[in-house]
């Protein structure tokens, strides 16, 4: 990797070398004969328009807040440096888009990118032109669509697995349910971290699988927990499930979980099976008993 930056144009551009240091930030800069022993000093020296694009952020909100100081002063005291964050949705929201204030990016408001599903013609389409570009013949896309839904990451990583890596159309489908099964897991057990009432929560996910009207939602998912949720409760719940992208509603007042492999797996409560994840499969069991 540090050779990889040293090569690159980026830094051919500024006259800098990256060389690895033990340390809090991890790297040394060295601009010409003069060393750069901070990141900032680093980003703040940038003259041309550069886009740095870091992965996996929300483990950074909590590992080094240091890191996301450097971030936001670089951020705002040089215009040519744009960032791009992604990772966990329910994490960048915890840490970027609803820092507290005490973080160092409080203040700081992004621009959120949401990339909604496609419709099925979308979907079609994208994996058409996907398959396309690869010189490849391929016309199962209603199987593929149907069983993913739009989801655009699902849809993409078919068709890695499928037009570049080779597999089969039903072992690509199975890898993709695999690790989407995995990462949305994840991203539930991000959402319900930390919060008081998570019958509430898997109460009306278990409801959605059954219903989609307010009232309906509201009706089934008292049931499940054994009394009835009062109008507030019930919508701050749905606010905070639509908040962190598990759940969306249509304008004709109509909910419904957005990923189809998160759906699914909630039918399948023995997916979650350690740590936290152990007590949030004794609540979803208690409610379906």
């Amino acid at each position: 990797m540090v050779n990889e930056a040293n090569r690159s144009s980026l830094f051919r551009d500024i006259d800098a070398s990256v060389n690895l240091n033990i340390g809090p930030l991890g790297i040394t800069v060295r601009k010409g004969a003069r060393p750069m022993p901070t990141l900032l000093e680093f980003l703040l020296s940038m003259r041309k328009d550069t886009v740095i694009a870091l992965d996996e952020v929300q483990d950074l909100a909590s590992a080094s807040p240091q890191l996301l100081k450097i971030l936001g002063n670089a951020h705002s005291s040089n215009p040519r440096i744009r960032f791009i964050l992604t990772g966990s949705y329910v994490g960048l929201v915890r840490a970027l888009l609803e820092p507290s204030p005490t973080s160092p990016l409080y203040g700081r408001l992004p621009v959120e990118v949401r990339l909604r599903p496609f419709t099925h013609d979308q979907s079609k389409a994208f994996l058409m032109r996907g398959f396309s570009e690869l010189g490849m013949s391929f016309n199962e896309y209603d199987k593929v669509v149907n069983l993913l839904d739009g989801i655009v990451g699902w849809l993409t990583l078919f068709g890695n697995l499928h037009g570049i890596r080779g597999l089969s159309l039903d072992d690509a489908l199975s890898k993709v349910i695999e690790e989407g099964s995995k990462i949305m897991l994840n991203e539930l057990d991000n959402f319900l971290k930390g919060r008081a009432n998570k019958r509430l929560y898997l109460a009306i996910l278990e409801a959605l699988k059954h219903v989609n009207r307010w009232r309906d939602i509201k009706a089934y998912a008292s049931f499940l927990i054994g009394h009835e949720i009062d109008d507030r409760t019930l919508d701050n719940a749905l606010t905070a499930l639509i908040r962190f992208n598990l759940v969306e509603k249509h304008s004709e007042g109509i909910y419904r979980i957005i990923d189809p492999i998160l759906e699914h797996e909630l039918h399948e409560p023995n997916q979650i099976d350690n740590g936290e994840n152990q007590d949030n499969h004794q609540i979803l069991y208690s409610i379906r008993h």
